[in-house]
């Protein structure tokens, strides 16, 4: 798993760089860094979706067991952020990728959200215990 992160976050540097080098030639000084804001962006969302489909065991337990097909919805999500990641390095339809990232987030957020709400409990989100006060008693 580790190899699969490793090697998405490069291979999106080396993708995303090319694209760019049009830009970083133009730009001088601190002006070559804004150049590649794309990349630094979308590095994060490879690395998350390389991790997706790496098979890592403990995202997949983050699936919650009343979804159907979990294991579909586990690989969608990782090669919608691999996609999402190539075309925003590429500067390729940027808007509508970072709207969907946008959505998957939310929705993904949403749905932890309301489920602890539909269960009247609070989670830890350091460590996962349950919060029975303010505070968490382990953390």
């Amino acid at each position: 798993m580790v190899t699969a992160t490793w090697t998405a976050g490069i291979a999106l540097l080396v993708i995303g760089g090319w694209f760019a080098r049009g830009a970083v030639a133009e730009a001088r000084g601190l002006d070559r860094v804004v150049a590649l804001s794309n990349v630094f962006f979308a590095m994060p969302l490879a690395v998350f979706g390389a991790e997706h489909l790496a098979g890592d065991k403990g995202i997949l337990s983050l699936v919650p067991a009343y979804m159907p097909w979990r294991l579909f919805w586990f690989y969608f999500v990782g090669v919608a952020l691999v996609a999402a990641a190539l075309s925003i390095a590429a500067r390729v339809l940027v808007r509508w990728s970072g709207l969907l990232v946008g959505v998957l987030m939310s929705l993904a957020g949403l749905q932890k959200s309301a489920l602890e709400w539909k269960r009247r409990r609070r989670f830890c989100p350091s460590c996962g215990h349950q919060l029975r006060g303010r505070r968490c008693a382990c953390c």
